[in-house]
């Protein structure tokens, strides 16, 4: 599985606000915390405030929240958001795996990565604050 930077920088982004107390984040100090450039962390807060994951605010009682909680955001669902390709991508960097048109690891690899990716893909922001502590 091959994640994007935006993906990268989302799942960076809302672990870490997972795992703060605060209610509210302000944006420049996340960027400056997580060293994500200010414009790419604004553009990820946007996409992630239309799809239902963030809340922003304006003004100087403004910040960044969460809008559901943490056990229903999975990191299904951030990848979903973020990624433009597929992430099933083929072990052999043949494109996205497909049954009709195999590489010759597909067969041994498909079940250990099926594996893999439902295990990392229905893990919960929650899951992930609790085993950070």
């Amino acid at each position: 599985m091959h994640l994007s930077k935006t993906s990268k920088y989302a799942i960076k982004l809302l672990t870490y606000m997972a795992t703060q107390d605060e209610k509210m984040h302000k944006s420049k100090e996340l960027c400056e915390e997580l060293d994500i450039p200010y414009k790419y962390l604004s553009a990820i807060i946007t996409n992630l405030s239309k799809n239902g994951i963030l809340h922003s605010s304006k003004g100087r009682s403004g910040g960044i929240t969460f809008t559901k909680d943490l056990k229903e955001i999975t990191l299904k669902e951030i990848i979903d958001i973020t990624e433009s390709s597929s992430i099933h991508q083929c072990i052999m960097g043949n494109g996205e795996c497909r049954e009709n048109d195999k590489c010759l690891l597909h067969d041994s690899w498909k079940e250990p990565k099926d594996h893999i990716l439902n295990d990392f893909l229905s893990q919960t922001l929650e899951d992930i604050k609790h085993s950070a502590s």
